[in-house]
């Protein structure tokens, strides 16, 4: 990944990060966890695969569970600013 705005979080001791999961562009938002400080990461959940901006994850207070908003389209990134709860 290159030049890609992300986030991270600490969850009760388990990492999360949200970002594009591509090299091509700004698609495939996807979270992915560690549960030892980053030195390993889960193949991670897809949020959305379409056009996707920034997003920013907020914990709910299960490590398995996070929120994220984040910038999704249809057809453009900047369709909408949407939020969904992400089972991990």
């Amino acid at each position: 990944m290159q030049g890609c705005q992300g986030s991270l979080i600490n969850q009760m001791g388990v990492l999360h990060t949200s970002n594009a999961n591509t090299t091509s562009g700004r698609t495939h938002v996807t979270v992915k966890s560690s549960s030892n400080q980053g030195a390993t990461w889960s193949q991670g959940t897809l949020v959305w695969s379409g056009p996707s901006g920034y997003s920013q994850l907020v914990s709910l207070g299960d490590p398995k569970t996070v929120g994220i908003l984040l910038e999704a389209g249809r057809k453009t990134t900047y369709e909408t600013i949407s939020f969904a709860v992400v089972t991990l």
